[in-house]
């Protein structure tokens, strides 16, 4: 399972790029725009988002983040 986890990530990346580039970017401009809160929501916004990406791509293999975690340890 862990040994395909950089090959998942790969994916997700190539997939996404052009969302995680778009992300990127508004939090790069808040922060340059000297907008501490656009830079907060932005930044919480792209976790999210990633967040929810990398769940969507493992529940398509069959497995839940919680059961990821406990099998861990975290939790």
């Amino acid at each position: 399972m862990w040994s395909s986890h950089g090959l998942r990530l790969a994916i997700l990346r190539a997939q996404n790029l052009a969302e995680i580039y778009e992300e990127h970017a508004a939090i790069s401009a808040a922060i340059r725009g000297g907008t501490p809160e656009r830079a907060r929501d932005a930044m919480l916004t792209h976790i999210e988002r990633i967040r929810s990406r990398v769940e969507g791509l493992y529940e398509q293999e069959g497995f839940s983040i919680s059961s990821l975690l406990l099998f861990r340890g975290d939790l």
